[in-house]
């Protein structure tokens, strides 16, 4: 696989980016538990950083505005769910599958791009991979247990601490 310029990996980050958080602000708008909005707001959130870091490096280093990348070089997401329509599972699941696949994308970039690009985007590679373990954590409960999409945040009965976002 040849080498892409700094150019190319910061322009598909960055459109990358965008297109993860929204999908997590189109997920938001057809969840009502409040611990769950909550998680998708601060993923939302953590992509709008992602998108601003990258803008910064790329305005730092090449100038200007970033243009659109070429639609075959970008994360192939095969996010096929009518989100006014889907089951909660159904739409975390698709949430899940974007992370893992913009770790890969992330790690593949890494290999084609070398010096302070190739560590922040192997960075950006494990907080997507952190990314997928904390929606998972979310999935198995809501695939085991009906009451965790109340719209209340104490789906199990009892107040639960969270150490987490």
């Amino acid at each position: 696989m040849s080498e892409l310029t700094v150019k190319e990996a910061l322009e598909i980050a960055i459109k990358s980016e965008t297109r993860a958080k929204e999908l997590y602000e189109k997920i938001y708008e057809n969840v009502t538990n409040l611990m769950m909005r909550d998680k998708l707001k601060f993923l939302a959130s953590e992509e709008q950083r992602h998108h601003d870091l990258l803008t910064g490096v790329y305005t730092e280093q090449i100038g200007g505005e970033p243009t659109e990348p070429d639609p075959n070089l970008l994360p192939k997401m095969q996010i096929d769910v009518d989100f006014d329509r889907a089951e909660l599972t159904d739409l975390w699941q698709a949430a899940m599958q974007a992370e893992e696949v913009s770790a890969e994308h992330y790690e593949m970039l890494t290999g084609r791009v070398s010096g302070r690009a190739r560590v922040m985007f192997n960075y950006l590679a494990n907080v997507e991979r952190s990314h997928y373990y904390l929606l998972k954590s979310e999935y198995d409960v809501l695939a085991e247990i009906d009451e965790y999409t109340r719209t209340d945040d104490d789906p199990f009965g009892l107040n639960m601490i969270n150490l987490g976002p």
